[in-house]
């Protein structure tokens, strides 16, 4: 196990770039659920971007506890490509399978990340929280793959006896700490 005085610059700087990423990625599904119409993929978007903002606050408090300043924004890519987003969907009237796309497009980049990271030697308990994201990040893009899919062959986007959702857990990581 990392001791908070032990935690590598390395791990220390894949925490920041992880940081960076759930924020652009939180700000990127909040941007696609308020363009889409359809209340149930609004609500599947939302609860993402909901998820992405807790683990920011997870990493957040591994880079605190690690001695360092976390980071609190995003990257500028991120807000290009929100930016590349809200153009794109005025352009395309809001289609929400135009939409879903981009949003799949942002979680390939913070899956890749996690897997990326993961590949690195990392002590416990920063491994563990980086498998539990990377499990949570990996079932949501296939959620949003399969309602891209689904909305290319329906208008409507998410069939109303869809019964998707996202489901957001908080580890704990530092034990004793109300969540």
């Amino acid at each position: 196990m990392e001791d908070s005085l032990l935690i590598r610059q390395a791990t220390i700087d894949h925490l920041q770039q992880l940081i960076e990423l759930n924020i652009d990625s939180s700000r990127g599904l909040q941007e696609a659920a308020d363009l889409v119409k359809n209340a149930a993929l609004h609500q599947i978007l939302r609860s993402g971007s909901q998820t992405r903002l807790i683990y920011a606050s997870e990493l957040q408090e591994l880079v605190a506890a690690g001695g360092d300043q976390p980071r609190t924004s995003g990257t500028k890519i991120g807000s290009i490509h929100r930016w590349w987003l809200s153009i794109k969907s005025m352009v395309a009237q809001s289609e929400e399978r135009d939409v879903l796309a981009e949003a799949e497009r942002g979680e390939d980049v913070i899956k890749d990340a996690y897997a990326a990271v993961l590949r690195e030697n990392l002590g416990e308990p920063i491994r563990d929280v980086f498998v539990r994201h990377l499990e949570d990040i990996k079932k949501s893009h296939d959620r949003i793959k399969a309602l891209r899919d689904h909305s290319f062959g329906n208008s409507q986007g998410v069939a109303p006896s869809s019964s998707v959702t996202v489901t957001s857990t908080r580890s704990r990581i530092f034990p004793g700490r109300e969540e």
